[in-house]
């Protein structure tokens, strides 16, 4: 199902990019395991979510899960790895964790789409109604 003709080729490349990418990631910090990484996944993993239901052009959950979460997920990045996480930082440096930020504002932009600038995903039945 394409979009005004358009097939989000570009944003699924970059939703496969990222998904490997949080990986890699979180299989590098699983060995140093704090309780802040659970609050960490169960916030990204749902939003990467969100970006994968923005590039397929598939409803997933609830339309105001995704508005919610276009907020939170920039909001916590910022706060995970620059006030939360000082030990993270201190490791890898600022430099990194800011390109990572960088990287990942397109799927903050996907995820506001997702929520506010989809009405064609969200006709029809979700997966949650299913």
């Amino acid at each position: 199902m394409a979009l005004r003709g358009r097939t989000r080729r570009g944003w699924k490349i970059y939703c496969a990019v990222v998904g490997l990418w949080l990986v890699i990631v979180y299989a590098v910090v699983a060995p140093r395991f704090r309780l802040i990484y659970v609050a960490d996944v169960s916030i990204t993993l749902p939003s990467y979510l969100g970006v994968w239901g923005y590039a397929f052009e598939t409803k997933i959950g609830w339309r105001p899960l995704w508005g919610f979460l276009s907020f939170v997920f920039p909001t916590w990045d910022v706060l995970f790895n620059f006030v939360l996480s000082p030990e993270s930082l201190s490791e890898v440096g600022v430099f990194p964790v800011l390109i990572a930020l960088v990287l990942l504002v397109p799927a903050y932009v996907a995820i506001w789409r997702y929520a506010f600038r989809s009405p064609e995903i969200w006709r029809g039945r979700s997966t949650a109604d299913r």
